[in-house]
């Protein structure tokens, strides 16, 4: 089952846009323009008709979506319990989503048309979650949950619920990891280490650039097996300024200078992993790597053209819609 499952992998790789094809398609002046280009592709058929950028935007995460729920319908056994944990990572996107959705006062019928259903055992009801009437009634059904340690921060701000949740995956995926055979599970572990090393660096800004108490931001870290050691973010956390911290670590100053210029996390986490994917060559055809290399790809390719239609939509120049590219600058190997 693995190996038709990596099999799957190099073939439905096929069917991806290469960067250049991605940037071709920023050049988009219009959304119908923007659907037109697509239209060959295994967008086609979901934004036909499509004329609402809403709708173009949940036209193209479901793409992504059915992308992955095909990798977890062909997977099996220890492998499937990793994917799933490794999938969190949307079911993390939904939680965080209903949590900002909350604090303007949405409708849950809204926040639910926009979450992407994965087929993965909930840890919590997202529907009930949506249902909540304020922030801290949400946290409190995470209780009992793998995210249960962001239900003790009632009454903090969204920057550390959202910190303490992205802990509480990375927890969860280290220990399915356990599941995957050493020799590809490797190189996943030393991607996830990477992905832990820039959520521990953005934990570290917390309290020279937000005023919090290195306590807080020590509470949000996590030791990953093959990056820096916790000390070091530990105390880079406790520099006085944002210098003496980039100082600290300048394996991720780039990082923490895009966080700090305003650009998400999520973007600039997946802009460092897939220049580390990328510059990777796997030796050998049937390595579980591949999956993951996969699957990083298709959701950076769904959210760049997200960004595009984004743009689009509100006339950003051209030149400022590049920067909101993921892969913009990465050469595939």
């Amino acid at each position: 089952m693995r190996a038709y499952l990596i099999s799957r992998c190099h073939g439905l790789a096929t069917h991806l846009l290469s960067a250049r094809a991605i940037q071709d398609i920023a050049y988009s002046r219009s959304l119908s323009e923007f659907r037109d280009v697509l239209t060959p592709t295994d967008y086609g058929a979901r934004l036909m008709r499509v004329e609402r950028i809403n709708q173009v935007e949940k036209a193209l995460s479901r793409v992504f979506i059915e992308r992955m729920n095909y990798l977890l319908e062909i997977s099996s056994g220890g492998d499937k319990d990793f994917l799933e944990a490794y999938l969190r990572r949307i079911e993390l996107q939904n939680i965080m989503r209903i949590l900002r959705k909350i604090v303007i006062k949405v409708e849950k019928a809204e926040i639910l048309d926009e979450l992407m259903p994965i087929r993965i055992p909930e840890a919590v009801s997202l529907s009930d979650l949506a249902n909540s009437r304020s922030i801290d009634e949400a946290l409190s059904k995470l209780e009992g949950t793998i995210y249960e340690g962001s239900a003790k921060l009632r009454g903090e701000k969204l920057i550390i619920i959202e910190a303490a949740l992205r802990k509480a995956y990375y927890e969860e995926v280290l220990r399915k990891l356990r599941k995957i055979p050493l020799t590809d599970g490797k190189r996943i572990e030393e991607l996830i280490s990477l992905e832990i090393d820039l959520s521990n660096a953005a934990a570290s800004t917390l309290p020279p650039a937000h005023g919090y108490n290195v306590e807080v931001a020590e509470k949000l870290m996590l030791e990953s097996p093959r990056g820096l050691k916790l000390k070091r973010f530990i105390e880079a956390s406790r520099s006085p300024s944002i210098e003496e911290l980039l100082n600290k670590l300048p394996e991720y100053s780039d990082f923490i200078r895009g966080l700090l210029e305003g650009i998400e996390l999520d973007v600039m986490l997946l802009r460092s992993l897939w220049r580390r994917v990328y510059a990777q060559r796997i030796q050998t055809y049937n390595n579980f790597f591949y999956v993951i290399r996969y699957i990083l790809a298709c959701e950076i390719e769904y959210r760049d053209l997200r960004a595009i239609a984004f743009s689009i939509h509100h006339q950003i120049p051209l030149e400022d819609r590049f920067k909101l590219l993921i892969s913009a600058g990465v050469t595939e190997a």
